[in-house]
């Protein structure tokens, strides 16, 4: 359903049965679920708070439609990068499933499925991993082995695979999900876009280079052809691609791209997100090889101002902070500015993470 026709359904409802009734909650549901899909966080998600008060007041805290509704928001909350409020939300609606379905059922799956995600981006892969395995494993045994939602559970163990640098485990798993995906929605769907983009970063990883660029490029055209120009995905493939590129030493090439990127994510996921910053850090490094020091300075900047911000706001230093420390170093000193001035002006803007875990 479209965004005016839900808004119009939130409209009818609130003025037939109130704006406390199970059918907004309901409305509510489905349009914060509508923009958070497109990539406005900030529109989306006062939208499912209200839908899971609503819920919670007229079936109870424990009812399998709230643990839909958590499960919902700790997934928009990931995509917002807050993922210290996400975990209890997932491990709320765990404990609701396990209560009140049966161990195999595929909602017990799914949940497990975002869990596992929680840890994955939380850098913690050993607790992630048997959650993906398990998840598969119930789908699988609910579905078969071609449903489309054991394609997302086969991309994201390939996608820890690749972290863990089991790249030879990764690349069958894409192209297993890769065939279900196209067999299910086409091959110009935004979850071909997104296989095609993990599966271009393990043959990256892997030296096979020109094959990745061909994926990279796919995925791109997809993204671009499937949503708005500012969706959080055209914004991953237009980052990998430019990655790809910087690493090849094609920094011209590079720049439309990142800063392409840098627009979407800065009207996405805001100017101080750590996305924004790995952006800047990557489009400094290319302004620097490119001769434009003094443009690459105030980026850089820029980018460690956020990761320092972030990790004090967190209590856990950014595992990118140190290299973009570095980089800082490295383009001050291209600008001609002594070591002294450079530490004195680092240590200024890194103080307050020195006492900051991690």
């Amino acid at each position: 359903m479209t965004e005016p026709l839900l808004r119009r359904a939130l409209e009818i409802d609130e003025a037939s049965f109130g704006s406390g009734h199970i059918n907004v909650a309901r409305d509510l549901s489905n349009l914060g679920n509508l923009l958070s899909a497109t990539g406005r966080l900030s529109e989306a998600e006062p939208l499912m708070r209200r839908a899971l008060s609503i819920q919670e007041a007229i079936l109870g805290a424990d009812h399998p439609d709230v643990a839909q509704t958590l499960n919902n928001l700790a997934n928009h909350l990931r995509s917002s990068g807050n993922l210290l409020e996400g975990e209890p939300l997932i491990l709320r609606a765990l404990k609701i499933y396990q209560e009140s379905h049966e161990s195999s059922h595929p909602y017990l799956a799914r949940t497990m499925s975002n869990l596992a995600l929680q840890y994955y981006f939380a850098g913690d892969l050993a607790k992630a991993e048997p959650l993906f395995h398990r998840a598969l494993a119930i789908e699988e045994s609910s579905y078969g082995k071609d449903h489309p939602d054991i394609a997302m559970n086969l991309y994201n163990l390939a996608s820890l695979f690749r972290l863990t640098n089991r790249l030879s485990e990764a690349e069958p798993l894409l192209r297993r999900a890769l065939i279900i995906e196209r067999s299910y929605y086409g091959s110009n769907h935004p979850n071909v876009a997104r296989d095609l983009n993990e599966l271009a970063l393990i043959l990256e990883l892997g030296g096979r280079v020109c094959e990745a660029e061909s994926l990279y490029r796919e995925a791109l055209e997809i993204e671009d052809s499937s949503h708005d120009e500012d969706h959080p995905d055209v914004a991953r493939a237009l980052s990998n691609l430019a990655s790809l590129l910087w690493d090849a030493d094609r920094f011209s090439e590079a720049e439309p791209f990142l800063r392409r990127a840098l627009r979407i994510e800065e009207s996405c996921r805001g100017a101080d997100s750590p996305e924004v910053a790995n952006i800047l850090n990557l489009l400094a490094l290319s302004l620097q090889m490119t001769g434009r020091a003094s443009e690459a300075g105030a980026l850089i900047e820029r980018a460690l101002k956020i990761l320092v911000r972030h990790s004090v706001a967190t209590s856990a230093k950014h595992p990118g902070l140190h290299s973009v420390a570095e980089n800082f170093y490295s383009i001050l000193s291209d600008l001609g500015i002594e070591d002294s001035d450079i530490e004195r002006k680092l240590h200024l803007i890194l103080g307050s993470t020195l006492n900051t875990s991690g």
